[in-house]
């Protein structure tokens, strides 16, 4: 190659670089940003997912020990830094069954209540509004009780636990027929046999005097 062919071979990348040289450099340095801020982000949701679960078993221990006063904070540290966490339910759920123990019913119903508002359109929706519905039953409140098991659609996984439990509000009401028809539901529905004792609810079905309900292959335990 002559010297001629090998200025203009300079000239040729030297104009290439005026042009296109910043560009290069904003493309690597965009995409080592982008490669920190992943890394980054990984970071601050794994570590956000180990703070959760460290106050979640705190929560739990709390809950173990019947200790109500570790247990509140436990559970408000939750939902304050941990909002988004699934573990705020399951921390909710256990705060109320301690009310409950303690004999608290009115604090058990407000903090389900909570629960619910959240778990709305979740998964856990149904379990939640069926330990609700049987909080308000317990505190002579039946009828709103049903209106909560209304307010959840009764398809699906959680069907057996919303029948029976809607048989046991009903039995509260005095509504025997009701009642009979939903513990009959609970163990022919399609869903979890292990979210209900099927041995208890045939029991509850013999006391108002009904006779056996086979249940389908898929509740059995």
């Amino acid at each position: 190659m002559s010297d001629y062919e090998d200025a203009e071979q300079v000239e040729k990348l030297k104009a290439f670089w005026d042009e296109n040289g910043k560009l290069l450099i904003s493309a690597v340095v965009l995409s080592t940003a982008g490669l920190f801020g992943w890394n980054w982000w990984k970071g601050e949701q794994r570590a956000y997912a180990e703070g959760a679960s460290q106050v979640f078993e705190q929560a739990v221990d709390a809950a173990q020990a019947s200790d109500l006063t570790m247990l509140v904070s436990h559970h408000s540290t939750l939902s304050t830094d941990f909002p988004d966490s699934p573990y705020v339910t399951q921390a909710g759920l256990r705060l109320a069954g301690l009310y409950m123990q303690r004999g608290e019913t009115e604090s058990a119903e407000t903090t389900l209540r909570d629960v619910l508002a959240r778990e709305r359109g979740n998964l856990l929706e149904p379990v939640v509004a069926s330990r609700l519905a049987r909080v308000l039953s317990y505190r002579g409140d039946a009828a709103q009780a049903l209106e909560v098991l209304d307010s959840v659609g009764d398809e699906g996984t959680y069907a057996p636990l919303l029948a029976e439990t809607r048989g046991d509000v009903q039995v509260a009401l005095g509504n025997t027929e009701a009642a009979r028809a939903a513990f009959e539901s609970a163990l022919t529905a399609t869903g979890q046999s292990q979210l209900i004792d099927v041995r208890l609810v045939e029991m509850k079905l013999a006391d108002l005097g009904a006779a056996p309900v086979v249940a389908t292959e898929a509740e059995t335990p």
